[in-house]
Parts: C-alpha cells; sequence; structure tokens
C-alpha cells in the first residue's frame, strides 16, 4: 500500500469529502476515489460511506483509519530520520525567543543539519506546518490544541509584568493587571493570546503596536505596561522593570504531525544542549 494512498485517506477523513481532499492533495477527484477504492479492495473493507453530503467513515473504516494513521506517522518519521543521516535537512520553524540552546548553535550543529524559519509567534508557524513550508515547529503550546498535530513540552518558563522605573519597586499585589493599559503587538501574538486566556476585561485596555522596540519606549516612559516570557526579559532596557507573574507560566513544545517524529526531534536538541554546556564548561 502506497503512503501517498494513506495520506488522501486521512484528508477524505478529515474532510468528509473526496472533492475537499483533492484539492488539498492537488491531485483528481476521479484519482483520489481510485486509490481509496484500491484500499478498500486492498484490505477488503468497506471504509467509507458515500452520499450526496461527503464521505463518511464506516465503523470499520474509522477503526482502519486509527491504524492506518499511526503507520503513516512511522513511516514519516523514518524518512525525516534517513533524510537527516543522510545529510538533506530538517525544515525546523522556531520562535526568535528559543532557549536553552541559542539558535545559532542549531543552525551551525555539524551532527544535524537544520533548515531554520524563525517567526515571531505560534500560529504562522502552525500555518508553515500546514503548508508543508516546515517539517517541526517550537512554539508555545500552552493550551493548544490542533486537529492532525501533536505537540511534546521542551520546557515551561513563567511570565514576567514590564512596567516603567517611574513606577519604583512593584510587586503582583500592587499591579492590577485588568485595570492597567497593556501594550501587545499586533496579532497573531502568542503574549495576547496568554492575555486573554488568563485575564477578563482587559480587551478595552489593550494598545497595539507592530514593533516589539515601540512597545517597551511606550512602558518606559509609564504609559501602560507589558508582559512578556522570562526568555524576553535579555531585551529589557535600564530604564523598566520587572516582577515575576505568579502562577502564571507558559510551556514552549514542538508541534508537528507526528509523535515520534517529535520526539526524535526533542532527543536532537538534548544532544546539543548537553554539547553546548560541556563546550562552556570548557572554555
Amino acid at each position: 500500500m502506497e503512503t501517498d494512498y494513506i495520506k488522501d485517506l486521512l484528508e477524505v477523513a478529515k474532510y468528509k469529502s473526496f472533492n475537499k481532499a483533492s484539492e488539498v492533495m492537488n491531485i483528481s477527484t476521479p484519482a483520489i476515489r481510485k486509490r481509496i477504492t484500491a484500499i478498500e479492495n486492498e484490505l477488503n473493507q468497506k471504509i467509507f460511506v458515500r452520499n450526496s453530503k461527503g464521505a463518511f467513515l464506516t465503523k470499520e473504516g474509522r477503526l482502519i483509519l486509527e491504524k492506518l494513521k499511526l503507520v503513516y506517522e512511522k513511516i514519516e518519521s523514518i524518512k525525516v530520520y534517513e533524510s537527516n543521516i543522510n545529510g538533506n535537512t530538517i525544515r525546523l520553524g522556531i520562535l526568535p525567543s528559543f532557549y536553552p540552546i541559542n539558535i545559532k548553535e542549531i543552525q551551525n550543529s555539524d551532527c544535524y543539519n537544520f533548515q531554520i524559519l524563525i517567526n515571531d509567534n505560534t500560529i504562522s508557524l502552525i500555518d508553515a506546518l500546514k503548508d508543508k513550508k516546515i517539517d517541526v515547529a517550537i512554539g508555545d503550546i500552552t493550551n493548544l490544541r490542533i486537529d492532525d498535530f501533536y505537540t511534546e513540552e521542551l520546557y515551561d518558563e513563567d511570565y514576567f509584568v514590564i512596567y516603567s522605573k517611574e513606577r519604583g519597586e512593584l510587586n503582583n499585589s500592587d499591579i492590577n493587571i485588568s485595570a492597567e493599559q497593556i501594550y501587545v503587538q499586533t496579532p497573531p501574538c502568542d503574549t495576547l493570546r496568554f492575555i486573554k486566556s488568563n485575564f477578563k476585561n482587559t480587551r478595552e485596555h489593550l494598545v497595539y503596536n507592530n514593533y516589539f522596540e515601540t512597545i517597551l519606549a511606550n512602558v518606559a516612559t509609564n504609559k501602560g505596561i507589558t508582559l512578556l516570557p522570562y526568555s524576553y526579559l535579555d531585551k529589557i532596557n535600564l530604564k523598566l522593570n520587572y516582577t515575576r507573574l505568579e502562577n502564571h507560566v507558559r510551556k514552549v513544545g514542538l508541534i508537528s504531525s507526528s509523535k515520534s517524529l517529535n520526539s526524535r526531534v526533542h532527543d536532537i536538541l538534548n544532544n546539543l544542549t548537553k554539547t553546548t554546556t560541556s563546550s562552556q564548561y570548557m572554555n
């Protein structure tokens, strides 16, 4: 059974439509129907019921789908693994704030060949995954649920409230997030998603700006506050203070269409972390 045929089956099941699946897979509808029929004949099972409203999985079809999905993921993971061994690239989408490994260290690794796509928000990385521009993404996976994609946590990090030094030294009890004017980057933005998920009645207090430096400049002149994860604190200038936001963290992790691919990349990053730590120690 061809893996392309399995992918066709997954897409028909996802969209409940041969026409839509054929558009996504960029093949003709008769061709995708022929492939699905070939799978049904090979397995001697009726997988889909076709009618004027679409294509729907039978009881047997649902069981077959679950098993073939696992097979497909395993095969795709093996392809990526073999590509890595043979000197080809793993296309990795990544947030610019990713740590503990410097992005340049990933790019310059002699053992693993990565092609890096950097984007400042997770939604754009997911779009790149859907468009097959990357194989795996590293982004904010806090409360993230996406059909046909799997996540694996790498680490979590605290959120911090950033405010002007004109306000002196503050702690959590001194700041009412819901009453503050909050500067955030224009959507899509991971911090904005965090704010909307955790703090009610903040919409009317949000001030959007396209540029991170402009946001910090406005906060420095005491026009409001912003919220940032730990990995952004090295960008804070001398006119700003910050305090840890208690009981709020974000989870950073891997996102791809394959659990085994996530595990493989996780192992690679762990090896790079050990190598980097060892090198820094020797220096």
